[in-house]
């Protein structure tokens, strides 16, 4: 699917909403009614949530169809089961705004969080991509920690070679941005958004706003727990491959064509 070319052309005549929210879903029921209702409450309520069902086979469509009844802004679509990135990529070929806000459908979005990040990427129009501190949350949504990842600019692009200091969940960005770069690319699944930020970051500047505006869920189900070798793995190609492009060589994706 070329992003970008999914939406419907009876949308066209709409009025847009300021942020489309892309949360992909797949087997995560216990809390995707509360990751919606944290949508829903926002205080900026011109917004559309695209929810990409990757192929569930529990009660995740109904739970989706049931919300998307409840509120024409929520949009509820279903693939067959491709994995996070192609779940992503489909939302944000359907998404009608000028900005992407991330949600996971295990996490709790703060209630000015999109407006918070909105004013920020306006004022600021240098910097394509904006992210925050989260509170860590368990199963039964105590908090365990925080996440306090550095907000400075010209830090963050010196760091992204090291790590990924972002919260995926957290991200608002330029749509326009990510389809210029072809959307998350699956060959780098377990670290598809830090792969993203890398590559962003060749281009633009990226942010963190240091506050909380998310509660960041890590559970069982997580990627890191069930396959963390995995995703070290994809960082670590992810890193190799932003080098190889800042030292004006190969991107390693050119021989590497799907997930590891």
């Amino acid at each position: 699917m070329v992003l970008g070319q999914s939406v419907r052309s009876e949308q066209a005549a709409e009025s847009n909403p300021r942020v489309s929210v892309v949360m992909p879903a797949f087997h995560s029921g216990r809390w995707r009614p509360q990751a919606i209702d944290s949508i829903r409450a926002q205080t900026l309520q011109d917004f559309e949530l695209i929810i990409v069902d990757d192929g569930s086979t529990d009660t995740t469509e109904h739970i989706l169809l049931d919300a998307a009844c409840e509120d024409s802004r929520v949009r509820a679509v279903r693939q067959e089961h491709m994995g996070v990135a192609a779940a992503l990529n489909h939302g944000i070929g359907l998404a009608r705004s000028p900005f992407i806000g991330r949600m996971d459908a295990d996490d709790i979005a703060h209630q000015d969080r999109l407006q918070k990040q909105l004013n920020f990427l306006e004022r600021c129009p240098d910097i394509v991509a904006v992210g925050s501190w989260a509170y860590l949350i368990d199963d039964d949504d105590r908090r365990t920690g925080e996440l306090r990842p550095e907000p400075e600019p010209s830090k963050l692009h010196a760091m992204l070679l090291k790590q990924n200091p972002f919260v995926h969940s957290s991200m608002m960005i330029s749509a326009d941005e990510v389809r210029i770069l072809g959307g998350y690319r699956s060959a780098f699944e377990g670290a598809e958004d830090y792969d993203l930020w890398l590559r962003i970051s060749d281009r633009a500047s990226l942010a963190n706003l240091p506050e909380f505006l998310i509660s960041y869920r890590r559970h069982g189900n997580s990627t890191a727990a069930t396959a963390p070798n995995k995703q070290l793995l994809a960082a670590r190609l992810a890193r190799i491959s932003a080098a190889n492009r800042r030292a004006n060589r190969p991107d390693i994706l050119e021989t590497l064509h799907a997930p590891l």
